[in-house]
């Protein structure tokens, strides 16, 4: 198997790389609990989460669970939170 000399470099970072699919996850799951149980604004829960902003948590949202947070909280939310 021949690597192209453009490949090598990006192949050879890719490689050290860590995997951050378990920690995204993590996040999320700790997202999912605070838009369950509180009524933080979603910039509030990225950052406790910590992700870098509301934009970076709406995506990984949407990519592990397949609705937005404020989705979420709404099909989700402790009745509590529900009857205001």
């Amino acid at each position: 198997m021949t690597i192209s000399s453009d490949f090598a470099p990006y192949l050879f970072r890719w490689s050290l790389m860590p995997d951050v699919g378990p920690i995204v996850e993590a996040r999320v799951a700790a997202a999912r609990r605070l838009l369950e149980q509180g009524q933080d604004a979603p910039k509030q829960v990225a950052a406790r989460c910590g992700f870098a902003d509301a934009d970076t948590l709406r995506r990984a949202f949407m990519r592990h669970v397949g609705v937005p947070p404020a989705e979420y909280r709404k099909r989700f939310a402790s009745p509590a939170l529900s009857a205001d």
